[in-house]
């Protein structure tokens, strides 16, 4: 919300000055404390008085101060403004104004001289209880009755009726909203004063039916199959706890997850799966990178990464990290190494001297040899440039240009398919497909052949969050993590241990992190809720 504030100031011969201030925001905060965007200069306004706030595309002004807001000389507790409009909270004015182009709301702002002078001119010295006929215990009885009035019972007369409850937000009278312990998160206030979207019944704890009314896609704090006791029964407000400052639901700290990991087979039991964690700098268990299925790729980095060099099509090529392993748009896992786009440079797929441009696909091998047996059967009927093609045939199928009999025809497709095996048994067996793959004997005849497909990891470590792109420095290049200059083979695990990690990440706690580390919480890496696990389920509901 983009705001124009012009503050008047008034002179004594009648003339005004004024200044402009734009604000950007989504709430423009008024009151007599020092923080609210508009500072208030009077003793009957209360520190955090009103808010002005865009609600369905047009400004609102709300006050939950007992004084409330006076708008067009009517007294309420929520008004939404127009050009013209004036407010009044206490000596403090407020016009609306037509906002200029780009502006969403503007008002003019100055104080009502007569009303500041009348209270500046209130002087309560020399007066006491005494002098007006009061004694302390009496006042103190009436005092309570009038907080027990206005505070409990009025209020608490809305819970009867729903309609009832309305009215009383809406006007001057005590409401609900008195009871508020403190302000809700930027994130519901959305919910205004509707307290009883999360309070669903009068004087009881929010339950997770509550939350889950709106969150339903929130994911599972853990597998269904490894259900923690402790967490079936604990509250999402005990995480999640509103009215608090700051104002914010998402908790960070480490004791979000040290509370239970620090001794997590005590809370899990025989379920745990990993060890004891207290703070990443010294008390984390080991990282524990494991394929998922056995590597079936034949791929030496140390051969590819030679500095030397390595031999291809055109020449030597001297090849790096980044000629294979480039991150995603979003810079934080590495997209997926591909035959065509990474390999087919030098390791090309052709099978044909006659023919160099003709390639096979890079397929399963049942395909790679019907894809053979096609073209050496169209070749073979189109007159292909193999002597030994059309040998031992009639003399009138040498002929150039001549269609072949079916006889002819059958032998000719006969040995396209006798070329065509013989082909695929050199490219996969001897030359091409098993230079980097594993190849099994199916012993079926037609089908000989099956290519071992290769398992790329895509994920090592799947429970934590890491950004290439953010630790692409100069300072920390692949082989600061990475040691693929010495790898030999492609089942090798080249993820980095935590020592790697902990050469620039350190503690949680910022008293006791190294000086020159990185401050690192658990949820730096680690997300808690699962959303692989589908919505959250009550307890009731389970």
């Amino acid at each position: 919300m983009r705001v124009l504030i012009r503050f008047l100031r008034r002179g004594q011969a009648g003339a005004v000055e004024g200044k402009e201030r734009l604000f950007d925001g989504e709430v423009v905060t008024l009151g007599r404390s020092t923080d609210q965007v508009l500072h208030l200069k009077d003793r009957r306004v209360a520190l955090k008085h009103a808010r002005i706030a865009m609600r369905a595309g047009r400004p609102v002004i709300s006050s939950s101060a007992p004084a409330g807001i006076v708008v067009n000389d009517g007294l309420c507790r929520e008004a939404p403004l127009a050009p013209g409009d004036t407010i009044r909270i206490g000596a403090n004015v407020l016009r609306v104004l037509d906002p200029p182009r780009d502006v969403d709301l503007a008002f003019s702002f100055e104080l009502d001289p007569e009303v500041a002078a009348a209270t500046a001119g209130f002087d309560p010295k020399g007066m006491d209880l005494k002098a007006l006929g009061l004694r302390k215990r009496s006042l103190s009885w009436i005092a309570f009755g009038a907080v027990l009035v206005l505070s409990l019972a009025i209020p608490a007369t809305g819970l009867l009726d729903q309609k009832l409850n309305d009215r009383l937000r809406a006007g001057p009278a005590p409401d609900d909203g008195y009871w508020l312990s403190g302000p809700l998160s930027s994130v519901h206030h959305n919910l205004g004063e509707q307290c009883e979207a999360c309070h669903q019944t009068p004087f009881q704890r929010v339950q997770n039916e509550a939350c889950v009314d709106c969150h339903a896609g929130i994911g599972r704090h853990f597998a269904p199959a490894t259900r923690v006791a402790a967490l079936d029964t604990t509250r999402c407000a005990a995480c999640h706890a509103e009215h608090n400052e700051p104002a914010t639901l998402v908790r960070r700290d480490d004791g979000l997850c040290t509370d239970c990991h620090a001794d997590i087979k005590a809370v899990a039991g025989e379920m745990t799966t990993t060890g004891d964690v207290v703070d990443f700098h010294d008390r984390h268990p080991p990282f524990d990178a494991q394929p998922s299925a056995p590597e079936s790729l034949k791929f030496p980095h140390d051969t590819h990464l030679d500095p030397a060099g390595i031999e291809g099509p055109q020449g030597d090529v001297v090849m790096a990290c980044v000629d294979c392993h480039r991150p995603q748009d979003d810079g934080l896992r590495m997209k997926p190494v591909t035959m065509e786009e990474h390999c087919s440079t030098c390791h090309r797929l052709d099978f044909d001297p006659a023919f160099p441009e003709a390639t096979v696909p890079h397929v399963e091998a049942d395909v790679v040899l019907r894809r053979l047996i096609e073209y050496y059967s169209r070749s073979y009927l189109e007159d292909y440039p193999d002597p030994e093609a059309k040998s031992g045939l009639s003399r009138h199928a040498e002929v150039p240009g001549r269609e072949p009999g079916a006889r002819e025809r059958e032998q000719l497709l006969r040995r396209a398919r006798d070329r065509a095996f013989t082909i695929a048994r050199d490219v996969i067996e001897r030359r091409t497909c098993v230079d980097c793959h594993e190849i099994e004997n199916t012993g079926d005849a037609a089908n000989p052949w099956r290519v071992v497909p290769a398992q790329l990891q895509a994920a090592w470590f799947p429970a934590a969050r890491f950004s290439h792109a953010r630790h692409a420095t100069e300072l920390s290049g692949c082989d600061r993590c990475h040691e693929a200059e010495d790898s030999h083979a492609a089942g090798d695990v080249l993820m980095p241990g935590i020592g790697a990690c902990r050469e620039c990440h350190g503690s949680g706690d910022p008293h006791r992190n190294p000086e020159g580390r990185v401050q690192s919480s658990c949820t730096l890496c680690h997300g808690f809720h699962d959303v692989a696990h589908g919505a959250w389920a009550p307890v009731a509901g389970r």
